[in-house]
């Protein structure tokens, strides 16, 4: 599975959803929120260096984890892909790119800006990274111009990742909001 975004995408004006966006590689209906992702994105996603404007993702009166523009990555690749003005509120495991990466994913040259709050784990590229056997690899990637807010007690968070175990993070910036 092999996808190019072809184009920037503006997502601000997003009429569906009041406006937030359901993630790539998360529940496949409401039953099963609340519960792990069952069926998490594993391809490989080529931003081909385009930008993704205004992810929002706010769901009123819940919320709901594995939040990002994906919700699971789990033994995918995404690269070459920037995601500004993005605004998540999410619960565990939030991030403007994902909520959660695990297995042997690989993550290059993603740049992320906007606001990023949680109940949970929270980062700007991922909220949690866990290679769970294998090893996740996070490289090249920024985090510009971010807020990452966790309101739980025991949660970790992170400018590119809030809680990572068996993930290797190189070369990476995060340059935080005043």
């Amino acid at each position: 599975k092999y996808f190019e975004l072809a184009q920037d995408i503006d997502l601000e004006g997003l009429d569906i959803n009041n406006g937030s966006w359901n993630p790539i590689g998360w529940y496949q209906n409401e039953e099963e929120m609340g519960e792990p992702v069952s069926h998490g994105f594993s391809g490989t996603f080529d931003g081909c260096g385009n930008t993704i404007w205004g992810l929002k993702i706010h769901r009123a009166g819940t919320d709901a984890d594995y939040a990002g523009l994906f919700g699971l990555i789990d033994g995918g690749c995404v690269r070459n892909l920037k995601i500004e003005n993005a605004q998540i509120y999410g619960g565990d495991k939030a991030a403007v790119l994902a909520g959660a990466v695990t297995g042997k994913s690989y993550i290059y040259d993603v740049f992320v800006s906007g606001y990023v709050r949680a109940s949970g784990d929270a980062g700007g590229i991922a909220g949690s990274a866990e290679g769970k056997g294998d090893r996740v690899l996070i490289e090249n990637c920024r985090a510009e111009g971010i807020s990452v807010l966790s309101e739980g007690g025991s949660s970790y968070t992170g400018g590119i990742a809030g809680q990572a175990a068996e993930a290797d993070l190189i070369d990476n910036v995060v340059i935080t909001q005043d």
